[in-house]
């Protein structure tokens, strides 16, 4: 750069060209060569100048480099479609669940090149951190195409694609840009409706289980309870661990599936030991009195698994605003207890 007497700067033919060449690269990969994008976005506003003293809207220096960054977001992520393959699985013959994993692969390789893009790029785009958010939001726009494809090729009551939307809301959520942005807030959308659906369905599923389960349930000793009850809360647990390894953003949502687990916990709970109960006490009807009664491991098994319930119970939360669900279950537990502590005291004093 070169100044007049005057102090006003202007460039040299041997900058402009440079600066010509330099501005048709696709990327300065890794921040390199040191601080070359930084100095070719300061060149830019001289370049545009149209005379010495004139200087250059800012909006007109913003509009170029928005306009670079469209081109840039379609640029990398067309580059990172034909890195993974990804047109070449998208045939008739490629199933469901490979579908998901090939945007399982896109995906991972779009985050590691925004991540990319903030730690080595981030600094000379201080200025326009706005722009470079936009940028973000259109590269998401052309992977959102390619993931509603793999989704709606997905049989009902799959769950294979629940991994991916982790995964993106996870790096979604600690980005301050895209956090509830355009994206995030599609991708929220999409994946609300199958959450509930699921939850449903594992809700369902669990009833059965204890239904057929106790209906054959032999009460032997299996852990802290029977097989059915162990197997039932297994199942609970595995869904509370879902619903948080979710890390829903939606506070609103996020509330309801807290409120929906403590409730659904309460009631597994319940019928688990009710069944029990029940069993207890249509056997206790069939054994015979006796001051040489002798508890047999059945009955032991099922105080067990009162007992277990009880413990499980004290884990729920006592208030969650205005649902109350620990009080009411631990005293009926509490009843349970006591009504079966008479009972075999009954059997061994008659």
């Amino acid at each position: 750069m070169i100044f007049r007497p005057d102090g006003v700067g202007t460039v040299t033919l041997e900058e402009k060209e440079k600066f010509q060449d330099v501005k048709e690269r696709y990327c300065f990969p890794f921040g390199r060569p040191e601080g070359a994008l930084k100095g070719t976005l300061s060149l830019l506003e001289r370049v545009l100048m149209k005379d010495v003293v004139s200087p250059v809207p800012p909006e007109e220096v913003r509009n170029v480099i928005r306009k670079c960054l469209q081109d840039a977001a379609l640029v990398n992520y067309t580059r990172i479609c034909n890195e993974a393959k990804l047109e070449q699985h998208m045939g008739m013959d490629v199933s469901p669940q490979q579908r998901i994993e090939d945007m399982m692969r896109v995906t991972e390789f779009c985050i590691d090149l925004l991540r990319e893009n903030e730690e080595h790029h981030g600094d000379a785009f201080t200025w326009f951190s706005d722009l470079l958010a936009d940028h973000s939001e259109i590269f998401w726009s052309l992977y959102s195409v390619d993931l509603d494809a793999a989704l709606n090729v997905q049989p009902p009551d799959s769950w294979d694609s629940f991994p991916l939307f982790q995964l993106l809301n996870d790096f979604l959520s600690n980005n301050s840009h895209l956090k509830n942005g355009i994206f995030h807030t599609k991708l929220i959308q999409q994946f609300s409706t199958k959450v509930v659906r699921y939850v449903d369905l594992m809700e369902q599923s669990i009833v059965q289980s204890i239904e057929r389960g106790f209906a054959r349930e032999r009460w032997e000793v299996h852990k802290d309870g029977c097989a059915t009850s162990e197997d039932t809360y297994w199942k609970l647990d595995a869904l509370q661990i879902f619903i948080h390894d979710l890390n829903w953003p939606e506070e609103e949502f996020s509330k309801y599936l807290q409120i929906r687990m403590k409730a659904l916990t309460s009631e597994m709970i319940n019928k688990c030991t009710n069944c029990t109960y029940q069993c207890f006490d249509s056997y206790m009807q069939r054994a015979r009195k006796s001051t040489d009664y002798i508890l047999p491991s059945e009955v032991c098994v099922m105080i067990n698994v009162i007992f277990s319930s009880k413990s499980r119970a004290a884990k729920i939360a006592i208030d969650s605003g205005e649902y109350k669900y620990h009080s009411k279950l631990d005293e009926t537990l509490d009843t349970m207890l006591k009504d079966m502590e008479t009972c075999i005291e009954d059997k061994v004093q008659s």
